[in-house]
């Protein structure tokens, strides 16, 4: 390979690498922050539903909280991350007056009709999924353990031939009267 070859090898890798990231930030992270963004104005809009059907109050304390938190989690789809979720937990980590706020919402929550609390949980859900979605060492770490579990499903199902030899040893040590006897069989059986 000539000079002229390995300088236009990298000027054509350093050009679609480029073209590759301006397509990722420019087009990909806004529409799937806006994807993002409907999927909280359906939530929100099941918020309200319950509102209109009588489940829960327009007052109230938990319809309050998570239509504020909706509305900023929307206005602000753009920006969240797991580094984002990491940030928040640290500042909120040893604010006592946010924990009385979490058992408060919890205790309030947990009085009210069974489809606020399906659709507070489907709210967790999709956030769940949203800030997976947005972070490719999550989903790297979600699918790991995934893959993990089916492997683990699948050794299950495999039998242990060192566990088949140990019950049928305990089976024949079972059978004799003496412990001498007991102990010949043992040493038989694993021999």
């Amino acid at each position: 390979m000539t000079q002229i070859e390995t300088v236009l090898s990298v000027i054509t890798f350093v050009f679609f690498s480029s073209f590759t990231a301006l397509i990722y930030f420019r087009f990909y992270r806004k529409s799937r922050a806006r994807a993002t963004e409907f999927r909280l104005y359906a939530l929100r809009d099941k918020m309200i539903d319950l509102v209109v059907s009588g489940k829960i109050k327009e007052h109230d304390f938990v319809f309050q909280e998570f239509y504020k938190f909706i509305n900023y989690m929307t206005n602000h789809c753009e920006e969240l991350s797991f580094s984002t979720l990491i940030q928040i937990s640290r500042q909120n980590k040893k604010d006592f007056q946010r924990q009385q706020y979490v058992d408060k919402l919890i205790q309030e929550l947990s009085k009210k009709d069974e489809k606020v609390i399906e659709t507070i949980a489907e709210l967790s859900y999709e956030m769940a999924q949203i800030f997976i979605s947005s972070s490719l060492l999550l989903r790297f770490l979600v699918t790991s353990l995934l893959f993990l579990r089916l492997v683990e499903r699948i050794v299950e199902k495999i039998p242990n031939p060192l566990l088949i030899d140990e019950i049928h040893a305990y089976e024949e040590y079972k059978k004799y009267d003496t412990l001498h006897d007991r102990i010949m069989s043992l040493q038989a059986a694993l021999i």
